[in-house]
């Protein structure tokens, strides 16, 4: 390790068990929150990650995710965001005791694949099928919707979610988070 690597560990250690300290204090009656924890903790942690199609290797990450947060953060809600949600919710159950499973972001990112075809340049349409549409669409569509929810109407809810009611976001990784999963391409 470098010269500028040890004093960011030692910072990272004291605030992670800063953080620590003040959650047992806070929950053993020491100490009352302060109104910026309070306010706090009605934000949500927001995690964007694959799981519930079944990808057992997708579904451990999400699993450790939300296990971790419901024993540093119990009281702020977490919003667990993949393509699967009806069976995410399922394998996540009873992990953490506010954890809501969304597919908003997947829904912009994924299955609106004509949306996202026809926001290609004219010259583009003709030379790209439509599981082949560029990252740089795809992210470009979704800052769009996330900024003006009338233009992802469906979703709106969720935009909020993100949107209104998050204090951090976290890309957790696992399966075919860009495109369609390479590995195993369709038909």
């Amino acid at each position: 390790m470098g010269g500028t690597g040890i004093p960011l560990w030692s910072n990272a250690k004291r605030t992670f068990w800063n953080g620590v300290t003040r959650m047992y204090n806070r929950h053993n009656g020491i100490t009352p929150p302060s109104a910026d924890e309070i306010a706090r903790r009605a934000r949500a942690h927001y995690l964007i990650g694959e799981a519930g199609f079944p990808n057992y290797g997708d579904e451990i990450i999400a699993r450790e995710w939300v296990k971790y947060l419901a024993q540093v953060d119990p009281e702020v809600p977490v919003i667990f965001d993949c393509l699967c949600a009806g069976p995410a919710a399922a394998i996540l159950h009873g992990l953490h005791p506010k954890l809501t499973v969304v597919d908003t972001v997947a829904q912009l990112c994924m299955t609106d694949r004509e949306r996202l075809w026809h926001a290609l340049p004219e010259a583009d349409r003709a030379s790209t099928a439509i599981e082949d549409i560029p990252a740089e669409t795809i992210g470009a569509e979704l800052c769009k919707a996330l900024d003006d929810e009338g233009y992802g109407a469906r979703y709106a809810a969720g935009i909020r979610l993100l949107t209104k009611k998050t204090q951090d976001l976290h890309i957790i990784g696992g399966g075919y988070m860009r495109s369609v999963w390479n590995a195993n391409p369709p038909g």
